[in-house]
């Protein structure tokens, strides 16, 4: 129906070019078969008149792109730009993030206990990072779990300790955890975590692309943006995210291991590291010993109890040394 539509277009559009404009009206008239009354004429006119224009009107228009044409740009030099833009906008953003993005959301203020501060700014020096500014951030108004961050990358990063846990902790609990965060900076987690990021989300649009093109194809669909094969999508990214998102926790919880050795190794009370993991896992309601599982698909850290057993353990080595 729709093909013999666009041929009788066709033909009219040829017959009216070479007739010229006097005899267009006459011609519906004249012509019933083809175009019934003169009102369907008018509504058609502008879409004849635009192929009246083009010496190619009668062609047979190419098809619209298929579903390889859509993402046909997902390799070649338009992926080396959209990937370089991507990590150009995650910098930015990390940038800018503790200046002007965090206090939006977050009232912050310099750390108001100097002799903290004093401490904790040493202990960046020690570690031989450069510290500005320590911050404290109101969590409060929206949790009571504890928490403490560093934000931002190069020289504008800043540590942020939530008011949740300056009022909870003791100083020397306080400078364990900030020993952590260090940990982050100094052995170049923010870093591995964006390229890491980068090579999984590039990975999950390929394989996307690849069984997207496949079902559609199985299911009789060749564009993008049928409404019909959204459903298709909605179930390849959700395989996708329970088959990538454990692989990525892992890596995290590999990483925080080892921000809290770096920890242990740099503070001189390491009880203090056991007394702050434990009021953390109590203050935040943390399930301490989750099951394999559990921690396998749902957790970024390590559970408390084995975050617990090596840091007796790294005690332990040091007692020995």
């Amino acid at each position: 129906m729709l093909y013999a539509i666009r041929d009788t277009l066709h033909e009219t559009a040829h017959y009216i070019c070479r007739e010229g404009s006097t005899n267009r009206l006459s011609f519906m008239q004249n012509k019933p078969n083809l175009l019934n009354t003169q009102m369907t004429y008018v509504l058609l006119q502008p879409n004849i008149m635009k192929m009246c224009r083009f010496p190619d009107a009668g062609k047979t228009k190419p098809n619209k792109p298929n579903l390889l044409d859509e993402f046909s740009d997902i390799t070649g030099r338009r992926l080396a730009v959209r990937t370089a833009a991507w990590l150009l906008l995650t910098i930015v953003l990390g940038k800018i993030t503790p200046v002007l993005i965090i206090p939006l959301f977050y009232k912050c203020r310099p750390l108001a206990n100097p002799g903290l501060k004093e401490k904790l700014l040493r202990l960046g020096k020690t570690c031989g990072i450069g510290i500005e500014q320590v911050f404290e951030i109101r969590l409060s108004k929206d949790t009571q779990k504890a928490n403490a961050a560093v934000a931002g990358l190069g020289k504008g990063r800043r540590i942020l300790l939530g008011d949740t846990l300056l009022e909870n902790y003791s100083d020397e609990e306080i400078e364990a955890i900030f020993a952590h965060e260090l940990g982050h900076i100094r052995l170049l987690h923010i870093w591995k975590i964006l390229g890491v990021g980068a090579v999984i989300s590039l990975a999950s649009f390929y394989l996307t692309f690849l069984l997207f093109k496949a079902g559609s194809d199985f299911l009789g669909y060749n564009e993008i943006y049928d409404i019909g094969v959204f459903p298709l999508l909605a179930l390849i990214l959700m395989i996708l995210g329970l088959i990538l998102t454990p692989m990525q926790n892992g890596y995290l919880r590999h990483l925080e291991k080892q921000a809290d050795i770096f920890a242990l190794g740099r503070i001189q009370n390491r009880q203090s590291f056991v007394s702050a993991i434990t009021k953390l896992a109590t203050q935040n309601l943390s399930d301490p010993s989750p099951g394999r599982l559990a921690e396998i698909l749902l957790h970024t850290h390590p559970p408390v109890s084995k975050r617990l057993r090596y840091a007796r353990e790294e005690k332990n080595e040091k007692c020995a040394e």
